[in-house]
């Protein structure tokens, strides 16, 4: 006859402890840093998604003169004279108000207006 065999134990596990927050940000920061890395590698090889296939860039071709560029600048001097209604050089001048009396004298309020001015002619070219 063959012996009962008593019930062994199973065996007993330690319990899982959570990692310490050092861990976690070392962790943190390596697969932060190596997606980066990858990422760059990516984009530095030309197989960035967002921006397409590189074009293909055109290396230095023989050397060309460089093209002299000829600003012009036109300076244009326009003299403005006034002329007042005498037709002479200075203009006309109205006599000043006496301070005397509150109203204005019937020679000022009898005056005509000065005429306007020439309009203003250029030649242009």
């Amino acid at each position: 006859m063959t012996e009962p065999v008593a019930p062994t134990a199973a065996p007993r596990r330690e319990r899982a402890r959570k990692p310490g927050p050092l861990g976690v940000i070392a962790g943190s920061f390596g697969l932060f840093f190596a997606i980066t890395a990858l990422l760059a590698f990516q984009m530095r090889r030309g197989a960035d998604p967002a921006l397409g296939a590189p074009k293909p860039q055109v290396v230095a071709q023989a050397t060309v003169a460089p093209r002299r560029i000829v600003v012009r600048r036109v300076i244009v001097t326009r003299i403005v004279e006034h002329r007042g209604a005498g037709g002479g050089g200075a203009p006309a001048r109205v006599p000043a108000a006496s301070s005397s009396g509150g109203g204005s004298s019937p020679a000022q309020a009898a005056a005509p207006p000065a005429p306007a001015p020439a309009p203003l002619t250029t030649r242009s070219s």
